[in-house]
């Protein structure tokens, strides 16, 4: 034993021992690390547990009371009604309508619901901002700074804002539309050269059905002069004749006011605004040009013309009255 080999190989055994123990104790202390982060990590969440559980409950039952406002609120608005120009009782004789009755057609005030788009576009603005204050709140209350979450939005809403100029325009002449109704559902317009009838007054765009049923889309930033025939409710029309210069004047003149009188859709006084005329429109090579003006209901002033026209050519020709034959390159209306 007292040899070198022996004393070597003791040396490298107790070395040996002495690394496995050290190595040992290196690894407990990593399990007990361990365990302690976990223990720390299983106290934090089991004391945040309280404070989820109520940004919970606060989200939820915001959510409902949220829900429950806008319905309430939206039910007290649908129950305002404004006062405004029943220009549809003058709409009241119908296309089919040949009774040619004055009755249907007394211009009187008339209370109207509020418009449903605008309706729509206020609940949801009421709606979204509401969320929008309760997601803050409950992100306050799970420890978020709230100052950071709102600049964050703040930035978003600009940088969409700017890349969406040409929606917003849309919107925001949607809105204008809208509160000042300018034009409703059912109202016969002309905008940008198209007439036809409002069918959608939305938040982006306008829709028209023109007289031969086709759909046209306009952009509401894109409105600018708008034509509204039944704002009024009546309006007026025009049918012209062109007599022979020789012809007797004052006989084609109380014969166009006759066929006036008895033609259907044509409004009397005192719901019309003036009775019906007829008058001297131009004097020219091709003979004399009368005009006969009379006024009706929107839903009739662009057929009527078609029917003074023929009636009163019919009329004129009874009565032995020539109309003047006009020249090529002329244009009659």
């Amino acid at each position: 034993l007292e040899s070198l080999p022996c004393r070597q190989f003791c040396c490298c055994t107790a070395c040996a021992w002495r690394c496995l123990a050290m190595d040992v104790h290196n690894a407990g202390n990593t399990s007990m690390a361990g365990l302690s982060l976990v223990e720390d990590a299983t106290q934090k969440f089991i004391g945040f547990v309280p404070t989820l559980s109520m940004a919970l409950v606060t989200l939820v039952v915001g959510l409902l009371v949220i829900a429950c406002v806008t319905r309430c609120v939206q039910q007290q608005i649908e129950k305002i009604h404004v006062w405004t120009d029943a220009s549809a009782a003058y709409n009241s004789l119908g296309d089919d309508d040949s009774s040619g009755s004055d009755e249907k057609l007394t211009p009187q005030k008339a209370s109207a619901p509020i418009d449903p788009t605008l309706v729509r576009f206020l609940m949801n603005l009421l709606k979204h901002t509401l969320r929008l204050v309760l997601f803050v709140t409950c992100a306050g209350m799970l420890g978020f700074h709230t100052t950071s979450i709102v600049s964050i939005m703040a930035m978003c809403s600009l940088s969409i804002g700017l890349s969406l100029q040409g929606v917003l325009k849309d919107v925001a002449s949607g809105i204008m539309l809208i509160i000042k109704q300018i034009y409703v559902v059912g109202d016969f317009v002309s905008i940008k050269g198209m007439e036809g009838k409002i069918e959608e007054v939305g938040l982006f765009n306008t829709v028209i059905i023109t007289p031969d049923n086709r759909t046209v889309t306009v952009p509401n930033g894109e409105i600018d002069i708008v034509t509204n025939f039944t704002a009024k409710g009546a309006n007026r029309v025009d049918a012209f004749f062109t007599l022979q210069r020789e012809g007797d004047y004052m006989k084609a003149k109380t014969t166009l006011l006759r066929v006036a009188n008895e033609a259907d859709f044509v409004l009397k006084q005192p719901v019309a605004p003036a009775p019906p005329l007829v008058l001297i429109h131009e004097l020219s090579m091709n003979g004399v040009r009368l005009k006969l003006r009379v006024w009706s209901a929107t839903a009739n002033h662009r057929k009527l013309p078609y029917i003074l026209r023929e009636k009163g050519m019919l009329a004129l020709q009874a009565e032995g009255i020539a109309l003047a034959q006009v020249k090529c390159g002329s244009v009659a209306e």
